[in-house]
């Protein structure tokens, strides 16, 4: 077992065709993902503003003027499939907020051109879940830096969702969009076109040790500590929504629709998915980032 990125989470679709016919253009999977619209009102609604990434990935949008919110390693992915825009390095940078522009290269997102407006430091190494310190604490920003901000060039409005520093407390339900990719689990052709969600509940920390018990014994301890000063600063959020390759760069809501975290990865085991492991950077830690670099989030992150 081992800690992976989303898009390379082996991932199961089951659905009879019968059964996708039925649905028209969703597929029903085993772990329980459904079309949003099933799930409350109000995230039904803001999951109109989650877009599919090219590169296998979701992104979405955050201001009616574009802006689009999604996973650094997305863009690094997009890049490699020769449709991204330039500059994100594979592993990380310098910086814990990197400025890039429109001089970055483009992209075709959504149907239309867009470029990289600033990320954060981006891929994370899980080789550095040794128990050093050092290499623990480095780990640890490259995995709260797996954001990168977009803009999306739309002539009209664009549906966004709203992100606020909102503190989720143990248990609270929270439920995910995205974009489950064809090969997600070893499953159908990818026959949907809009997002599949997920529901779940917020870790309760005294659980810790149930996202690493199938891990061997002596990476549990590590794993813990790695993760444990991320979940008490409030700059990370684990939930046990379901979470298949392509979903990296997707939001996790809390039940009123809001945006609680940025979706970056989970665990798996073979073929299953490892409760309690999907990953989240949340709201209040990109908006400290911005922040950290002198930029007021509100001039990206506005919807109304």
């Amino acid at each position: 077992m081992r800690m992976r990125l989303l898009p390379a989470i082996a991932a199961t679709l089951l659905a009879a065709a019968a059964q996708a016919a039925s649905q028209g253009p969703y597929l029903r999977i085993r772990e329980g993902f459904f079309p949003p619209q099933q799930g409350p009102d109000r995230v039904a609604a803001a999951a109109a503003a989650v877009i599919r990434m090219p590169g296998g990935c979701t992104g979405f949008y955050i201001s009616q003027q574009g802006h689009l919110l999604t996973a650094a390693h997305c863009v690094e992915l997009s890049r490699a499939s020769r449709r991204s825009v330039a500059g994100i390095p594979a592993t990380e940078h310098d910086d814990d907020v990197a400025f890039y522009g429109p001089g970055s290269g483009e992209i075709s997102i959504d149907g239309h051109s867009a470029y990289l407006i600033m990320a954060g430091r981006g891929y994370p190494d899980f080789a550095l879940a040794n128990g050093n310190p050092t290499d623990m604490a480095r780990l640890r920003r490259l995995m709260l830096g797996d954001w990168a901000l977009v803009k999306v060039s739309h002539s009209a409005p664009t549906p966004c969702v709203v992100m606020e520093e909102t503190a989720l407390p143990a248990g609270a339900p929270v439920w995910n969009a995205g974009y489950p990719t064809a090969a997600a689990r070893g499953g159908l052709d990818d026959i949907h076109r809009r997002p599949l969600a997920t529901d779940g509940q917020a870790l309760d920390p005294r659980r810790l040790a149930n996202a690493f018990g199938q891990l061997p014994a002596d990476r549990v301890r590590p794993n813990a500590e790695l993760y444990e000063p991320m979940l008490d600063a409030g700059h990370a959020l684990l939930s046990d929504v379901d979470s298949n390759g392509g979903m990296s760069g997707g939001p996790i809501f809390d039940q009123l629709g809001r945006v609680a975290a940025l979706q970056t990865m989970a665990r798996s085991d073979a073929a299953d998915y490892v409760p309690y492991s999907t990953f989240g950077v949340t709201t209040k830690k990109i908006f400290e980032d911005l922040r950290s670099v002198g930029v007021d989030p509100a001039a990206y992150f506005h919807c109304r």
